[in-house]
């Protein structure tokens, strides 16, 4: 009798793996009729593939405050031309961006001095990371006001735009590292407009501190 203890354990152990085989296969064939249900296919592979392209396509939202914001810049500054700022504002983010993927230090432009000191530090950070950065195929979908501040000091006025482009991260030999050269990257960007009321050397307008917005 002593050696149908063994036994009898050994088949409640076959019961139980045989338990959980059979829900593993359940359950995986649910996944895949859920999956070939809301996907068309049950291949994880062309699932991933197929998200990637459904999400490279939707334009970011931008905070848009423009409507809110403008009356009370226009009453500070009479003359400001809010689709010539926020026009420009679009074309100084995709410059930068430009700039940044060729290595160019500097854009000839007055009113970009702050953003070429920008783009210095991301150039050396790039080249002591021995990394080079790259967009391309850059598209502004829509630029918006977010912010507005006015002191003694200065007027911010802040933009945040939706962009897409296509962006990847090469090693020091030209091999891909990160990002894609393939599929578009969905995402928004802010930019600040200011007036400097303390300086009057200074353009009456210049651009600063242009940053991807967390998307969180």
């Amino acid at each position: 009798m002593a050696s149908i203890g063994p036994i009898i354990i050994a088949i409640c152990v076959l019961a139980s793996i045989g338990s959980i085989i059979y829900a593993y296969l359940r359950i995986s064939k649910r996944t895949k009729q859920s999956s070939k249900a809301v996907f068309g296919t049950d291949n994880f592979y062309q699932i991933s593939d197929s998200m990637r392209k459904e999400l490279s396509g939707k334009p970011k939202q931008v905070l848009a405050r423009t409507a809110e914001l403008l009356p009370k810049i226009t009453d500070n500054y009479g003359d400001f031309g809010c689709d010539e700022a926020r026009g420009n504002a679009s074309t100084i983010i995709s410059v930068f961006l430009h700039a940044w993927s060729e290595g160019i230090k500097e854009i000839n432009d007055a009113t970009m001095f702050r953003i070429n000191e920008q783009l210095k530090d991301n150039l050396a950070t790039d080249k002591n990371d021995k990394v080079k950065r790259l967009f391309k195929d850059i598209k502004v979908h829509q630029t918006e006001i977010i912010g507005y501040t006015d002191n003694s000091n200065e007027s911010v006025i802040k933009f945040q735009s939706s962009i897409e482009y296509i962006t990847y991260l090469l090693n020091s030999e030209g091999a891909h590292i990160s990002g894609s050269d393939t599929y578009k990257y969905q995402t928004k960007y802010d930019i600040e407009m200011v007036h400097d009321k303390t300086d009057k050397d200074l353009p009456f307008w210049y651009y600063r501190n242009i940053k991807e917005h967390n998307l969180g």
